[in-house]
């Protein structure tokens, strides 16, 4: 990855300065296929956010424009969280069911779909109950009293490490998200671009509207 200079904490376009070049129409073409590029590489459900990427380009810099913070979190990545926004709530969920085995589950009434890059998913539905509700259910063959699913409540680890020790990402509390790693496509969109070119980049700016003229004025 190319270094990059923050300028702001939520950026919405990444851009490369070249110092001496006054040549907008080379900026606009190196700007189009960095974005193809990052097009390419981003995972895709049904497009849309690749396609709301555009580029940004002046006489003396290029880049990518990416309006949606959705964008920048997939780039960046996120720290894993629990969710607890989602108490109370019910959550439809697409979960990839690449032999069908959900929807054969469901029955008719399943629902499915398959994403741009090729994932094939089952819709299904989980309820988030409310901090501190609890449930009466069967364990070890007799009826106990539990929490019910809400965000932080008890849950089981799924995964261990062969030394007994909790796996990453199984914390052992419910809707906890396991955050984003961090793809870089349009850093390393970027870098490639720059590389097939032959262009001397020594790093990427990081910036929004408020701090775009300082970055283009370098």
């Amino acid at each position: 990855m190319l270094p990059e200079r923050m300028m702001t904490r939520i950026p919405d376009r990444m851009i490369v300065v070249m110092e001496d070049m006054n040549d907008i129409a080379y900026m606009k073409y190196l700007a189009e296929q960095a974005l193809s590029a990052a097009q390419a590489r981003m995972p895709k459900i049904t497009g849309n956010l690749a396609r709301s990427l555009s580029v940004v380009f002046g006489s003396n810099f290029w880049g990518i424009y990416f309006p949606d913070k959705k964008a920048w979190f997939l780039e960046q990545g996120t720290k894993p969280f629990t969710m607890n926004n989602l108490a109370g709530k019910t959550i439809p969920m697409w979960i990839n069911d690449p032999n069908g085995e959900l929807a054969r589950q469901q029955g008719r009434k399943a629902k499915t779909r398959v994403t741009v890059d090729g994932r094939k998913q089952t819709l299904i539905f989980r309820k988030a109950a409310n901090k501190g509700e609890r449930k009466v259910a069967m364990r070890r063959g007799r009826l106990t009293n539990v929490p019910r699913s809400y965000p932080g409540a008890p849950g089981r680890i799924g995964t261990r490490s062969q030394n007994g020790r909790i796996a990453a990402g199984n914390v052992g509390v419910r809707w906890r998200h396991p955050g984003i790693q961090g793809r870089a496509y349009m850093n390393e969109a970027i870098e490639d671009t720059a590389d097939i070119y032959g262009l001397d980049v020594d790093q990427v700016w990081l910036i929004d509207a408020a701090t775009y003229p300082t970055a283009t004025k370098s």
